[in-house]
């Protein structure tokens, strides 16, 4: 009788620890992005991909030491929104949502699609692409003959 309870009790514990690691979708990383409550950049790392999250890495660097200062503003904590639609196509999926409020008025009724990732046994928002071409460009203006630097002499005359 005892090793049957063990049993049970072990079946029991299985489905628990697996059910809910296999009931993660895609559109549960948004409540985890609302649960984000620390200003350090890795606070981001439980919603975001490793490749999205070194790119955010590389992007906080080539900021001003000021902006670096500030530190994470978490935009979802006080948002809020509901899911427009969820394709899922194995380990990759495009969740859309709709803001019905933002710490940003303009984004109330914007409808914005985020590409996801399963890492880890947990989906992500994948963001890698678009951060990268956001570091090139940044780049590119802050070089020699930039946007930067032709703006700065557009002020001073020159």
């Amino acid at each position: 009788m005892r090793r049957c309870e063990s049993l049970v009790l072990a079946v029991f514990i299985s489905i628990i620890v697996f059910g809910c690691k296999g009931s993660d979708r895609p559109r549960d990383v948004f409540d985890r992005l609302k649960n984000i409550t620390g200003t350090s950049l890795e606070d981001a790392a439980i919603a975001y991909t490793k490749g999205t999250m070194e790119a955010l890495r590389e992007l906080h660097k080539l900021m001003p030491p000021d902006q670096q200062k500030r530190g994470l503003d978490n935009k979802f904590a006080d948002a809020k929104w509901e899911v427009v639609d969820e394709k899922i196509q194995n380990d990759d999926a495009t969740v859309k949502i709709r803001f019905s409020h933002h710490s940003d008025p303009q984004l109330k009724g914007v409808e914005m699609p985020f590409r996801m990732k399963r890492e880890d046994g947990l989906w992500k928002i994948d963001m890698e692409q678009e951060l990268r071409q956001a570091i090139q460009l940044y780049k590119a203006m802050q070089g020699p003959g930039g946007m930067a630097e032709m703006l700065k002499n557009m002020k001073a005359g020159k």
